[in-house]
């Protein structure tokens, strides 16, 4: 992925990614974001991302900010988004976001405007199968599931669902009608198929009723990447 305009803040390294896709109904789901929905073949969607986030520092001084930001930034996380555009401008939009590390959800909604929330993990991996399970610390529901994943780590074809699914490079967020974005930069994904033997996603219509009904159509996984630049957030009108 090549970089945009604007220049990279932070950066971190994003490990043990789990996405997993879920088709709604576009009428229910645009009543969540103040952004145009973006669509895959006429067809809207959300999904739920788990990953693990190390190594947060400032590109200028990686260094020795990298020790200072550990304690607040390093955390497991569990992402609800959609697919919104501005104009035209394709992103992401995150409607709730679960994090491991209490202090981390104190920084992302003053700095980045992202809607953070405390979360009970308890994931493992044994002979390829991983296993998840997340719970808001308030609220009800939870995301569980068995995955294994299957074939070899590879690109994202070209104009696939699964491309327009995962390769995302601008996040829009909304906090008390200020929107905001910003934008990420890293290589193109290495991903692999994932087969579902369990699933449990009542968080999705616990948090949002308009999502009771979503679909699961795919799940995916890849080890992550490293030295992801972040830029820092910007005002959308």
């Amino acid at each position: 992925m090549e970089r945009t305009d604007g220049e990279p803040l932070l950066l971190a390294d994003w490990t043990a990614v789990l996405m997993a896709h879920f088709e709604v109904d576009p009428a229910r789901l645009q009543r969540l974001t103040p952004f145009a929905l973006d669509l895959f073949q006429g067809r809207a969607f959300v999904s739920l991302v788990v990953f693990h986030m190390d190594r947060m520092r400032l590109r200028i001084l990686p260094g020795p900010t990298e020790p200072l930001f550990a304690p607040v930034t390093r955390s497991w996380f569990l992402n609800l988004r959609t697919y919104v555009r501005d104009g035209d401008e394709a992103g992401i939009q995150f409607l709730v976001e679960w994090l491991s590390n209490r202090l981390s959800v104190l920084l992302g909604g003053p700095v980045y405007g992202l809607p953070y929330r405390a979360g009970k993990f308890d994931l493992s991996q044994d002979s390829g199968v991983r296993q998840i399970c997340v719970r808001p610390r308030r609220g009800d529901g939870r995301f569980e599931g068995e995955f294994e994943a299957v074939g070899h780590d590879q690109p994202c074809e070209s104009g696939s669902e699964t491309e327009f699914l995962m390769e995302r490079y601008t996040a829009f967020t909304d906090r008390g009608g200020r929107r905001r974005r910003f934008r990420i930069w890293h290589p193109p994904w290495q991903q692999r198929r994932c087969r579902v033997l369990r699933c449990e996603t009542s968080i999705l219509g616990a948090t949002f009723p308009d999502l009771s009904e979503a679909r699961l159509t795919s799940v995916t996984c890849s080890d992550g990447v490293g030295d992801v630049w972040m830029g820092g957030p910007e005002r959308v009108n």
